[in-house]
């Protein structure tokens, strides 16, 4: 529910930072368990952690009841809290040293009753945490299914266990755990992302409080980025190329390929660095473009930022508009019928819709937790986002295509008449 998932190395990966995406699973009946993961935020500063006894679980922030129960970068603390279509958070207690991406922590949650406790582990230092939460019994939810979450970054999880809880499992972090809270004061959490600025000021480099990290980079014999020459998308696709290099500033609005995207349009982007960047991250790729046209790339020497997080809304198009290649590299949403479906040998799925006349395909990379293919029937309408890019084999028959991130990103508006084929035989 929300994000942009795969499994990659041995680890469940989240290559978005939107706000509260879930993964859930197992059953509603569950009531008393523990669960231990290994979680890692890659990109950048935000929040990471598991939600249990989850229930009405929905795409938002909030949109589920359960519990939360992770590690925040912005304080480097335990966060737990409830969730009940908001948000009633515990007062949040530090680790013991800085909460880092790209670092691997262990939680080990334990929940019996309307107790909750969690041990942290940094497993590179060995440094632990302990907190712990005792609901209300008047709100205390009793059982659910579990959950990955993360809110502000991409993230990973792998060794992912889940196991019966007693008292005694409880008892164990409960010794440890400086008190016993209680979810007393509400913060929406969405409020947290605009702290990350205010602790993390060295990864906002674009900001006026940071000017001495942006004049440092001179210092280091690295050309400061404003004196690199801005190029816009447009610009890229419609001027000829040259060997200098040039900066390009936009938001990532796909990580499968990879593209970003300004004011005047997209172009697919060859980052240095692909763990660095999600979905929804401002920055500046500083580089140079190969290939021309449709075939265009701009490979980025190097990616500053991201300077804030603010993801795209897609634009919402007609088969013409896209035909016409004015939105060629795009994030953009369309509508058509489902006229045919296929498979490619690395496990993409490709969709042929139609709509006014102009066929095109939708292609989805193989996502196993998405919505079951069975679901995407002939004759179909649905809504499609993604990034828009003319075909260049014309043997396909199609006039463009979309290059979606995951089954989520399609939208089913109706399903397939009961006028057609052997339904009429039913009537």
């Amino acid at each position: 529910m929300g994000g942009s998932w795969r499994i990659q190395d041995g680890a469940v990966i989240n290559w978005s930072d939107a706000q509260g995406s879930k993964l859930i699973t197992g059953s509603p009946q569950w009531s008393d368990y523990q669960v231990t993961s290994d979680l890692r935020l890659l990109a950048h500063a935000g929040d990471i952690g598991l939600i249990l006894r989850v229930n009405e679980a929905e795409i938002g922030t909030n949109s589920y009841k359960g519990y939360y129960i992770g590690l925040r970068s912005s304080d480097s603390a335990i966060v737990m809290g409830r969730a009940d279509h908001s948000w009633l958070t515990d007062r949040p207690v530090p680790l013991g040293e800085s909460i880092q991406a790209g670092r691997w922590y262990r939680l080990h949650v334990v929940a019996v009753g309307c107790t909750i406790a969690v041990e942290a582990l940094d497993t590179v230092t060995g440094v632990r945490g302990y907190s712990a939460l005792r609901d209300d019994p008047r709100h205390c939810i009793h059982n659910g299914q579990i959950g990955l979450r993360s809110t502000d970054t991409s993230s990973a999880w792998k060794n992912v266990r889940i196991a019966d809880a007693t008292s005694a499992d409880l008892q164990q972090i409960l010794s440890r755990a400086p008190e016993i809270l209680h979810p007393d004061f509400p913060i929406r959490e969405d409020d947290f992302a605009r702290m990350r600025a205010k602790y993390f000021p060295r990864n906002y480099p674009f900001s006026d409080e940071t000017t001495d990290v942006v004049d440092s980079i001179s210092d280091k014999g690295l050309p400061n980025i404003q004196a690199v020459p801005l190029a816009t998308a447009l610009a890229l696709r419609t001027q000829p190329g040259t060997a200098q290099e040039v900066r390009v500033h936009g938001v990532i609005t796909s990580i499968s390929p990879f593209y970003i995207q300004d004011t005047t349009g997209g172009v697919e982007l060859r980052p240095p660095d692909p763990g660095t960047l999600c979905i929804g991250d401002e920055v500046d790729a500083i580089g140079h473009s190969i290939g021309e046209g449709r075939g265009l790339v701009f490979v980025a020497n190097r990616i500053e930022g991201p300077a804030a997080r603010a993801p795209l809304t897609p634009l919402s198009i007609t088969p013409a508009q896209a035909v016409s290649g004015a939105y060629e590299g795009s994030l953009v949403e369309i509508t058509g019928q489902i006229i045919a479906r296929s498979r490619l040998r690395d496990g993409s799925t490709v969709l042929t819709l139609t709509a006014e006349g102009q066929s095109f395909e939708t292609i989805l990379p193989s996502d196993p937790f998405g919505s079951s293919e069975d679901d995407w029937q002939a004759g179909s309408s649905v809504r499609v986002r993604g990034i828009c890019t003319i075909v260049p084999d014309a043997a396909t028959g199609s006039s463009f295509a979309i290059l979606a991130q995951s089954n989520a990103d399609l939208t089913m508006l109706t399903g397939p008449s009961w006028l057609v084929g052997w339904r009429l035989l039913c009537l």
